[in-house]
C-alpha cells in the first residue's frame, strides 16, 4: 500500500479539529514531533483549548494560532485543500499514520545512510535512535520497587455479579480491571447472564449496557415489564446507562475511546453485545480484525482504570472455547464463561429451559467450576443453581424447585 503521508497528515489534522472528542485517543502514543511542524503547531492548539475547557472551533483556532500563522500558506493548505475532507470517525486512521511515520523514517534513514557511507560514519544503533521514537520507553523496574508500589496500593476492589455460583468462584465478585468473556450456544442465554450481572451491579455503580445486537425500545419494554412482574428494584435506572452505537455502528477504536471518556466519568462496569457487532475496517484480515478487538479492549483493562468490561462473543463451531475467527482472542482475557443449553437433562419437560454455565478461564481464582441453571424467560435472568455430580447429573435436582409454567415460557429464549 502506497501512502501520501502529506495529505494523510493534513486529512488527520482537519479530521481533529472538527471532530476533537477522539483527538487525546489518536495521539496517544504518537509524540507530537513527529507531524509536520505547521501541523504540531495545530495539534497543540487544539490540545491547549481541549485542555483548558474551551470550545473548538476554525474561530478558536485562529485564535490562538495567532493572525500571522493562520494567514499563512500552510494554514491555508490545511483547511482550503478540496481534496481533504474531515472524518467523524478517523481513529482507524491511527494505524495508517504509523506506517506512513516509519515509511518516512525509513526514507530519511535511507538518506542518511547514504550521507554516513561517505563521511565514514557507522550506522549503529545509536545513529538510529536519533531518528526513530514512536512509542515512549518505559524502563524496567526492580521486584523490591514494585513491591513498595503495590503496598501503598489499595486493595483491589471487587464486584460481587449477585449470582451465588460465579460469586463463589470469584471467592466475593469479579475484581477491577477484568475483561470478561461470556460466549455459548446461539440462544443459550448470553446476553441474559450479561445483563443479569450489570442490573445487579447498577445498584451501586454506574454502569453501561453498548445494546448493539438488539433494539434499545425493546429491551426498554422488557426491563419494565420484569421490574413490574418482580414488584421490586432489580436494577438503577438512573445508574444502568445504554448506548446502541448509532446509526453507522462502532468501531473498536471509538468504543475504546468511548469506554475509557466514560471510567474517566465514574462508570465502573461495561457490556458489550456483542463481538460480530463491532463495525471493522474494510480490506484488513478477519482474524486481523477479531484478534484486534480482544486486545483493543485488554489495553484498558491495564491501563488500571478500576473497570470491568462483560464482553459477549461468538465462538468457533469446532471449539466452544475460541472465539469466532480469532485464535488468539481468549489469550486477552481474566475471565471466560460458557453458557449452553444442558441437553443431558433427563427430563423432557425441563430440558428446553437447562443452562450449563462453566468457566473455561479463570486467571482470577483458578477454580474452573460448572453449575446448571434454568432460564427463566419472562423474567429475563437465569435463576437457582446447582453443582454438577460427574458420576450423576441430576443429583440435585429437587433444589432446582420446577414448576414449570407452560404459558410463561411460550416466547423464544432470549439470546
Amino acid at each position: 500500500m502506497s501512502y501520501d503521508h502529506n495529505l494523510l497528515e493534513k486529512s488527520i489534522v482537519r479530521s481533529c479539529t472538527a471532530y476533537p472528542q477522539w483527538l487525546e485517543e489518536f495521539l496517544e502514543g504518537i509524540p507530537l514531533e513527529t507531524f509536520e511542524p505547521p501541523h504540531q503547531q495545530v495539534l497543540s492548539a487544539l490540545l491547549e483549548l481541549k485542555n483548558k475547557n474551551k470550545p473548538i472551533s476554525l474561530a478558536t483556532l485562529i485564535q490562538t494560532l495567532g493572525q500571522e500563522f493562520s494567514t499563512s500558506t500552510a494554514f491555508k493548505e490545511l483547511f482550503e485543500d478540496p481534496r481533504i475532507e474531515a472524518m467523524p470517525s478517523y481513529l482507524h486512521l491511527k494505524d495508517d499514520l504509523r506506517t506512513a511515520l516509519l515509511l518516512k523514517t525509513q526514507r530519511k534513514l535511507t538518506e542518511e545512510l547514504a550521507k554516513a557511507n561517505l563521511s565514514g560514519v557507522i550506522f549503529d544503533m545509536d545513529f538510529l535512535g536519533k531518528f526513530v521514537r514512536l512509542e515512549s520507553h518505559r524502563p524496567a523496574r526492580s521486584f523490591a520497587e514494585w513491591a513498595a508500589e503495590f503496598a501503598k496500593s489499595p486493595p483491589l476492589k471487587k464486584f460481587p455479579t449477585g449470582i451465588n455460583f460465579l460469586d463463589r468462584s470469584l471467592k466475593g465478585g469479579i475484581t477491577e480491571n477484568s475483561l470478561v468473556l461470556i460466549s455459548g450456544d446461539s440462544e443459550a442465554g448470553k446476553t441474559t447472564l450479561g445483563v443479569q450481572i450489570l442490573r445487579h451491579l447498577s445498584m451501586e455503580h454506574r454502569v453501561l449496557y453498548y445494546s448493539l445486537e438488539f433494539p434499545l425500545k425493546n429491551f426498554v419494554d422488557t426491563m419494565n415489564r420484569v421490574q413490574e412482574q418482580i414488584g421490586s428494584a432489580i436494577f438503577d435506572p438512573v445508574n444502568f446507562r445504554m448506548d446502541d452505537g448509532g446509526l453507522s455502528g462502532l468501531t473498536i477504536d471509538e468504543l475504546v475511546a468511548q469506554i475509557k471518556q466514560e471510567a474517566k466519568e465514574g462508570t465502573k462496569v461495561f457490556l458489550i453485545d456483542s463481538q460480530m457487532m463491532i463495525r471493522v475496517s474494510a480490506g484488513r484480515r478477519s482474524e486481523e480484525e477479531q484478534t484486534k478487538k480482544f486486545f483493543r479492549l485488554a489495553e484498558i483493562i491495564n491501563a488500571q482504570l478500576g473497570v470491568v468490561i462483560l464482553f459477549i462473543v461468538q465462538t468457533s463451531k469446532s471449539d466452544p472455547t475460541t472465539p469466532f475467527d480469532t485464535k488468539l482472542g481468549a489469550h486477552a482475557a481474566t475471565i471466560h464463561i460458557g453458557v449452553s443449553k444442558y441437553k443431558q437433562w433427563d427430563n423432557p419437560k425441563q430440558r428446553p429451559y437447562m443452562r450449563r454455565i462453566e468457566f473455561y478461564k479463570n486467571k482470577q481464582e483458578g477454580l474452573l467450576n460448572q453449575a446448571i441453571f434454568r432460564a427463566h424467560t419472562p423474567l429475563f435472568m437465569l435463576k437457582e443453581w446447582i453443582k454438577i455430580d460427574p458420576k450423576d447429573p441430576q443429583k440435585g435436582e429437587r433444589a432446582l424447585n420446577f414448576e414449570i409454567n407452560t404459558e410463561e415460557h411460550t416466547q423464544e429464549e432470549p439470546e
